[in-house]
């Protein structure tokens, strides 16, 4: 049985035809037919090589509309800040084949109780104008000058292993200025030498969130990969405090509980919980909360500690 079309779905084919004979004239005159308002895939443009010269000029020079460009002084700074990235992953790998070429008595130095004693005292305790004290966290912070009020905890800063054969302090993907800068992740860390437990409060900013832009907004959840580095950095930390300075991480299990907040201080702990192995594997747990005490991720993970690697 065929049916008939409503007046108002006659009107509606009647435009589409309207609309596609004007396309169809406007490609018989040799005018571009209007864009779709989405780009394929494949039509993406390619990102140019990236060219410090020519970002400066543009960064000089007022653009073709009269506007001064900012955007091209921005793209200017971006691209600085890339080829400083690139300088330092190249000073990196130097300064790890000169570590690698050290003799073994180097790295003997990095093995055992006294490594560990050396490291707490490169990191642990040290003055306020000498450490990192977070960029993120409001003046005042109730969370965080809570943890640094209490007796039992020490401020703990971030240090690794150098070529002279001590601990330079400096900081990683989720520690330090930098990462509170770039990545949006802001870390403080208390150590309790009497238990033997890591305590922190840690930030997370819009940079974590798991969907931006979205209708000009940016949802308040961290991404669930953001919390994973932080709670992997975490269980590390606390064995470089308690056991080795020399261990990586073998297995990482992260449980997202709750979802986590952005731009609120949150609290971390973490502590050893078994040694195998003859402390060549590490076990230890960890949490991140909420100030109020609502458990949002739990992590477990082995440290893998080889008992003569270098660093």
């Amino acid at each position: 049985m065929q049916e008939h079309a409503t007046p108002a779905l006659e009107a509606r084919i009647a435009d589409l035809e309207a609309e596609n004979d004007r396309l169809r004239s406007l490609c018989e005159a040799g005018r571009p037919a209007p864009r779709p308002s989405f780009t394929p895939k494949s039509s993406k443009k390619k990102a140019e090589p990236f060219n410090i010269h020519d970002l400066l000029q543009a960064a000089q020079a007022p653009a073709d509309n009269g506007v001064a460009g900012p955007a091209a002084r921005d793209e200017l700074e971006e691209g600085e800040e890339l080829a400083r990235g690139r300088e330092l992953v190249r000073n990196g790998r130097a300064l790890v084949a000169e570590v690698a070429a050290k003799p073994a008595s180097f790295h003997r130095q990095f093995v055992g109780p006294g490594a560990v004693f050396r490291y707490n005292r490169a990191t642990l305790g040290r003055p306020a104008g000498d450490r990192y004290d977070g960029a993120t966290f409001p003046a005042g912070d109730p969370v965080l000058e809570a943890l640094r009020g209490d007796p039992a905890l020490q401020h703990a800063d971030k240090a690794y292993q150098d070529a002279d054969g001590g601990f330079a302090v400096a900081y990683g993907f989720t520690t330090g200025p930098q990462a509170a800068r770039r990545h949006g992740i802001d870390t403080q860390y208390f150590f309790d030498q009497g238990s033997g437990r890591l305590r922190g409060a840690v930030r997370f900013g819009e940079q974590c969130s798991g969907v931006r832009g979205l209708r000009g907004a940016t949802l308040p959840f961290a991404h669930g990969g953001a919390v994973g580095a932080v709670m992997d950095d975490l269980l590390a930390t606390v064995v470089r405090h308690t056991d080795t300075v020399t261990a990586v991480t073998a297995e990482l299990s992260v449980k997202l509980k709750k979802p986590c907040p952005l731009e609120e201080t949150l609290l971390v702990a973490a502590e050893v919980v078994e040694r195998r192995m003859g402390g060549v594997a590490i076990e230890v747990k960890g949490r991140l909360t909420s100030s109020g005490g609502v458990v949002i991720a739990e992590a477990r993970c082995t440290m893998f500690n080889p008992p003569s690697a270098p660093v």
